[in-house]
């Protein structure tokens, strides 16, 4: 089953523990900073980065109400569909990506950006983990008619996603971004988008 990128809060952080059980009791403790739900509403998981400084760990903490999920599974247990584990939407599409493009090879990160009828996911992985997300408020539908509108917007957030995953501080640049969704009418947009961040 997968959970729509813009219905979960994100964040990157680092604990002073590499103790999955330290780590998760400091999650515990932390997360209910990080949401307007009361901890009882919402599910917390997290996608291990990496350990540096030798007793820190990075994480992408991921929130998402118990709703959203149970809304999911309850959805495919009426298809007679058994969900063996719950993923980001964004996390699914690039994992693919990194199996269809062979890019294990890769030691740097990619960026993948992945548009929607609504919305678009800005994810940044390295290898198959994904450590980096941020969901835009604009997609194709926006931009096939009413892109007047819309694709300075976009294109603006865009680099603003680039310069919070630069600001994080969680891994170098990506060298690859991969735009994927609803692009059928959109390949103007690649260039554009080719011209803004200088990678292919």
């Amino acid at each position: 089953a997968t959970v729509p990128s813009h219905l979960v809060i994100t964040k990157n952080i680092e604990i002073p523990s590499q103790d999955p059980k330290e780590i998760k009791d400091i999650i515990n403790l932390q997360a209910g900073r990080l949401t307007p739900y009361s901890r009882d509403e919402v599910i917390i998981d997290y996608i291990r980065i990496g350990s540096f400084r030798q007793s820190y760990t990075k994480l992408l903490l991921v929130i998402v109400s118990k709703d959203v999920v149970h809304k999911q599974l309850s959805l495919l247990n009426e298809a007679g569909i058994k969900a063996r584990r719950v993923v980001l939407s964004c996390e699914a599409i690039g994992g693919l990506i990194y199996q269809y493009l062979k890019l294990e090879i890769q030691e740097s990160p990619f960026c993948v950006i992945h548009t929607d009828a609504t919305v678009t996911d800005f994810g940044i992985f390295l290898k198959d983990k994904q450590i980096f997300l941020r969901s835009i408020s604009v997609g194709a539908s926006h931009l096939l008619h009413e892109k007047e509108k819309y694709l300075s917007r976009f294109i603006d957030e865009l680099k603003k996603s680039f310069d919070a995953y630069h600001a994080e501080d969680i891994e170098t640049s990506p060298t690859l971004v991969v735009f994927t969704g609803a692009v059928e009418g959109l390949k103007d947009l690649e260039v554009m988008m080719l011209d803004a961040f200088r990678m292919p």
